[in-house]
């Protein structure tokens, strides 16, 4: 199954068509240092973490459910230190430890079901898919965000970095995109909303990084990895 998704990932690079940032370029030097803090304090049976740096003025990043790790160069610019960088690759090291990939797909599975039927009971395509995307979609999709957010915090305080950063992020990709759609109509929560949750719990990440020897946090990675890898159907 790796190699398969490995192959489907490969894919996905040949698509996008943007460069690939050589191991010799300094910048990937400073994303892989913190890439290495971060996984050092995980504890993910079997998953083999992996590194790619995209030549893009795109402001991203994501990781696969296979544990390829991928950031977009114009992300760099803006976050001004490595508690920054680690801020945003321990919120989406998040997404994988939480299996938020394997839910999302449930959800879509239900959708695939679900819609036709109500179409067949008479009821409008037109009014169906906007409400299912608005009631269940959007919402779970924020949900998600927020556990990101809060295991990435953890994460990055446990791997010896400042948490204080992570809400620094928000502000910063606040002024970097400019107006937001109203939270209700966003499947991400409003970049304030972010900020206000994660200084809520930031004193919960201090107390982690105090007691930490920057060592394993099984005690929150185990339980939502394991029960993604129970489930039968494994995404990239």
């Amino acid at each position: 199954m790796k190699k398969m998704l490995d192959k489907d990932f490969v894919k996905l690079l040949a698509q996008m068509g943007n460069p690939i940032v050589p191991s010799s370029d300094k910048r990937v030097k400073r994303v892989q240092n913190v890439v290495d803090q971060l996984i050092s304090s995980t504890n993910l049976p079997g998953m083999q973490w992996e590194l790619t740096l995209i030549e893009s003025k795109e402001t991203n990043a994501f990781v696969t459910p296979s544990g390829h790790i991928c950031v977009f160069t114009g992300i760099l610019p803006l976050l001004k230190d490595d508690d920054m960088l680690a801020a945003v690759i321990g919120h989406e090291i998040g997404h994988v430890i939480a299996g938020h990939a394997r839910e999302s797909m449930s959800k879509k599975s239900i959708a695939m079901l679900l819609i036709p039927m109500l179409a067949l009971l008479g009821v409008s395509m037109d009014a169906t898919v906007p409400t299912w995307d608005l009631v269940m979609n959007r919402p779970g999709s924020r949900l998600h965000e927020s556990e990101a957010d809060y295991i990435g915090l953890m994460l990055m305080a446990e791997a010896c970095f400042d948490p204080a950063a992570a809400p620094k992020v928000w502000v910063t990709m606040g002024k970097a995109t400019g107006k937001e759609p109203p939270q209700f109509l966003s499947t991400h929560p409003s970049h304030g909303a972010r900020r206000e949750r994660l200084l809520e719990w930031l004193p919960k990440a201090r107390d982690k990084a105090a007691a930490s020897d920057c060592g394993k946090i099984s005690n929150l990675t185990v339980p939502f990895y394991q029960a993604a890898k129970d489930s039968s159907e494994e995404i990239w």
